[in-house]
């Protein structure tokens, strides 16, 4: 695969597009759950 979009439709047409496969496990996150990796540093400072 040369990217995750790539694998993303790899995903969607082989793997679901499969009636014979109930599920399957990845090790990569085929979602974005974290959008920033900054700390206020207020947040810490005020405790």
């Amino acid at each position: 695969m040369a990217d995750l979009d790539e694998y993303d439709r790899f995903c969607d047409q082989v793997l679901y597009g499969d009636d014979n496969l109930r599920k399957f496990r990845t090790l990569l996150s085929r979602k974005r759950h974290k959008f920033e990796a900054s700390v206020p540093m207020e947040s810490l400072l005020s405790t």
